[in-house]
């Protein structure tokens, strides 16, 4: 081998070994996952606005997103608590 393929091969294993956790965390984590496509529909939100938008008690926050999740964005708290009357 070259030392090219070398330093190639170096640094693809470097990047392998430094981004797998990362993928784990992403893989493994519900929250890691839910904040991520929420990140996305605040984006597109801002680009092309959005379809619907969740607002409500520990219920709500549970639930994360009902519809389409790109075009959804859920605002509920997980220590509100909504009373009905």
């Amino acid at each position: 081998m070259t030392k090219k393929q070398v330093c190639i091969r170096v640094i693809l294993i470097g990047y392998i070994l430094c981004s797998l956790p990362i993928v784990v965390v992403f893989l493994k984590s519900e929250y890691v996952r839910f904040i991520a496509i929420q990140m996305v529909a605040n984006w597109n939100g801002k680009l092309n606005g959005l379809s619907e938008a969740y607002i409500g008690d520990s219920i709500t926050a549970a639930g994360r997103n009902w519809g389409a999740p790109f075009q959804a964005i859920n605002l509920a708290g997980n220590e509100d608590t909504l009373f009905g009357r």
